[in-house]
Formats: C-alpha cells, structure tokens, sequence
C-alpha cells in the first residue's frame, strides 16, 4: 500500500480561516453557514444576501451574521476570500457573473445553470475568467475518498466498468466519471425509466410515518465513454432520503474489484484476498468522544481521517467542510482547483442527456461542447 492512500484529505493550511459570503437564505444555505459558524478557526461566513429584506432580516438574526439583499454591498463589505452561489438556477448566473466582474472568486452550488443552453451562456460568460469552480462535495465524502485512493494506488488493476446507486443526476455522475478516469471523454448515453412502487418512510431525513406505496421511478442509465469505461447510473425517487434505498457502489477492475466496503483483490499467484473499509466512530459502549466519525482504514492504513471532530457532523457536512476548505487554499494559492466549472458542466449535460434519453426512450451523444 501506497503512502499516498494513508494520507489526510485536508493538508496544506492557510494559518487563518476562510471567508465566504453566502449569498441564498435557503436550506442548504444553512449547511454552509452552521459550517461557517461553527469552526471560526477554519471556516468564517462574512454574512448573507438573501432576495428579500425580510428573508435577510430573519437570516442575520438566526446566524448573527450582517445581511442584505446586493451581493455587490456585501463584496466590498465584506471583502471576502470567495463568494458561495446558493440560488435557483434561473438567477444563479446572474449573480456569478456579477461577482465574477468585481473579480472575486465565486464556489456555485453544484451546476450553474438549469439547461444545455444556460450552461453554454454562462460558460461564454465567465468559464474563461478562472475564477469560478462548484461546491460538488460527492468525491469528498469519507467513504469516496477511501475508494479513489485505492482506485488510484492501482490495487484492482485497471478500471473498466462502475456502478453507482447513491444521488441524483450530475453528483452520480462526477463519482462515475472519476472512478473510471473518463474526464472530458465523449460519451454515448442510453437511459430508461421504469416504474416502480415504494414506501417512503422518510422526507428530508424526517420520518414520515407513512407506510403506503407510492408510484415511483427508478432510472437507469448507460453511459459508454470512448475512452474506455462503462458506467451505469441507477437512481429512484426521492432515493436520498430513502433507508429502504442502500447505497451501492460496484467498482470492477482487471485484478479485482470494490463492492460497497468490500475490496477483492489478486495479491500474486492463487492468491485471492478480500479486505474491508473499516469506519471508526466515537460514542460506541464505553467510548465518551463524542458521536461522529473519527477515521477508515483498510488492510492495516489510514485512508481517511477526521479534520473536523467536535460537531458530529455527517458525511455530507464533512465533504463540504474539506470543499470550501479546499476552495480557500486555492484562492490562496496553496491547493488545486476544488472542482472546476468546466467539470460540473460536463457533468450536467451528462446528466441532461440521461432525462432526454430516457423521455425519449433513444440513445445521445454527449460530445462537441465547449468546456470539453
């Protein structure tokens, strides 16, 4: 095993934290600021623009934070490290390009706009500028991590094929795409829908108390990449907030393959090894740290370490915490691009094609674009 796979997610360290405007007073902006609150040492939300005065009013009140309704205000207020987008997709551009031109650095909640030719407008618009990149936290979760490091460190060979049941559309896709290595390859996309009934005892995360079968979908995509690889999308309705949908993760590769936790793998003549991704967590029986996950390891090596102990946080919270402090170290010029636009395009229009494909019930091209 590779010193690389033992290695933490998060590294390199400014010496002061973040500092992020968040402009959205919706549900996920309350993610990105109870993060911003809650670790003043490493991640600080400047403030809050909402769309209305009453909205900011209510906002700044909950968080303690300065609020209002124009973003530029609060850029030059604020004078922040970069700019969270966290708005509907039909204004979402809008206010990128408006940041963009003051020449602050911008971090859109996943793609930048809702259809292939509001993706192409707003590429024409800042995808040049170099400053703006997207909060997708999916490759980031704990257990994601663990894979690409072994995915990468070349245990199972050669990736050929992956299979992810876990999110919805363009976060399905950008796991699919690293696993296989696809990047910006062309790719052919045939998808189905079929219908299927479902309990869903839960909604958001809340137990519902409702045991009647509902008329879902479940849609399943092909997505053949001409560089090699095959991937298969697999999502139901509502699937998030489903326990009665597991995650599932199947990774082949030309000496082995990952399933789920599960590595099996050819470690030299007739010898056939089966390894597990071991998740430790604090607050099990007579272990008073606190409940929440401290570190995987697998055969023996730290793959994944907790940077954020103390919250309890989920493996969401914890992905988009190293997300945004991914986000501060590039712009200070310490770290890579956390996940650039051009990526979450390609990764949307995949996702486009996936709905046109099944509606239309015929096979698409994704190819020719031009952040490809």
């Amino acid at each position: 095993m590779s010193q690389a796979m033992s290695e933490s997610m998060s590294e390199s360290k400014t010496g002061r934290p973040h500092r992020y405007l968040v402009v959205g007073s919706g549900w996920r902006s309350g993610v990105y600021l109870r993060l911003g609150t809650g670790f003043p040492d490493r991640l600080r939300a400047t403030g809050i623009v909402a769309e209305t005065s009453a909205q900011a009013e209510e906002a700044g009140a909950k968080w303690g934070l300065p609020a209002g309704t124009s973003v530029e205000e609060a850029v030059k207020r604020d004078k922040p490290d970069f700019v969270c987008v966290l708005v509907p997709w039909k204004v979402a551009p809008v206010i990128t390009g408006a940041v963009v031109r003051m020449g602050t650095p911008v971090m859109c909640e996943t793609p930048p706009a809702e259809d292939l030719d509001g993706l192409k407008s707003v590429w024409a618009d800042v995808g040049s500028s170099g400053l703006v990149q997207s909060s997708e936290q999916y490759l980031r979760y704990p257990s994601q991590v663990a894979r690409l490091k072994i995915i990468e460190s070349g245990q199972i060979g050669k990736v050929t094929a992956v299979h992810v049941s876990q999110s919805h559309l363009y976060h399905e896709v950008s796991v699919l795409r690293k696993f296989l290595g696809a990047d910006m390859s062309p790719l052919t996309v045939t998808a189905h829908d079929v219908p299927v009934g479902l309990v869903e005892p839960q909604d958001y995360g809340l137990w519902s108390y409702d045991d009647a079968v509902k008329d879902l979908v479940n849609t399943f995509a092909h997505l053949g990449f001409d560089s090699g690889g095959f991937g298969t999308y697999d999502f139901t309705t509502r699937q998030w907030w489903n326990p009665l949908r597991v995650d599932r993760i199947v990774v082949n590769g030309s000496r082995g393959e990952i399933l789920d936790d599960r590595v099996t793998y050819l470690q030299g003549n007739r010898r056939i090894v089966t390894d597990c991704l071991n998740r430790r967590h604090g607050g099990d029986e007579m272990t008073f740290e606190g409940r929440e996950l401290d570190q995987i390891s697998y055969a023996g090596q730290l793959l994944w370490t907790n940077d954020w102990l103390g919250r309890n946080l989920t493996d969401d919270d914890l992905a988009l915490a190293a997300q945004l402090d991914a986000m501060g170290e590039w712009v200070a010029g310490n770290g890579p691009e956390p996940y650039p636009m051009a990526q979450a395009c390609q990764d949307h229009a995949i996702s486009l094609a996936i709905e046109e494909s099944a509606a239309a019930q015929k096979s698409l091209r994704v190819e020719g674009l031009p952040w490809m």
